[in-house]
């Protein structure tokens, strides 16, 4: 079965739509403008949906064999398990956590959903991000993350 998540992002949406995360297959149109983007089965997904006057972040799970707790969203083809979702200045947060993690960690979408449920609790705390907290945190997960990579396995599930 396949179960390839495909991300198609129309130029002309009343919003847009920035992923990030590691895709196995990218595909740009040029008649239409259209990207297409393919994530594998367990790949973690950052989703930043820009509104006229709203913004909101997902992180989200591409999980088979499941049917409970998932959720559509726009311009996604198939049902995921959001691990979390930010609006507002927390959009900003969770950028720079990702980026901070990325910087001094490697990929930081190689994480079990116990991590990213963790940062996300970091995110939500009032005030600027701590990023000695997230570093604490990715401490104490990158060599969980660090196998996973290795041995090319999705991270195991919380």
């Amino acid at each position: 079965m396949n179960n390839k998540l495909v991300i198609v992002n129309e130029p002309n949406n009343f919003y847009s739509l920035y992923s990030d995360g590691i895709f196995e297959r990218k595909q740009f149109d040029k008649e239409s403008e259209i990207t297409t983007l393919e994530y594998g089965e367990n790949a973690a997904i950052l989703l930043y949906y820009t509104y006229p006057v709203h913004r909101r972040v997902y992180l989200v799970r591409n999980v088979s064999g499941e049917t409970n707790n998932l959720t559509g969203l726009p311009c996604l083809s198939k049902k995921v398990k959001i691990l979390f979702k930010n609006t507002a200045s927390r959009v900003d947060k969770t950028r720079r956590a990702f980026g901070r993690i990325r910087e001094h960690y490697g990929d930081p979408f190689a994480f079990s959903d116990d991590f990213y449920l963790r940062l996300d609790f970091l995110i939500k705390q009032r005030g600027k991000i701590k990023y000695a907290f997230v570093d604490a945190l990715a401490e104490k997960y990158k060599h969980e993350a660090a196998f996973c990579l290795m041995s090319k396995r999705p991270p195991a599930k919380s």
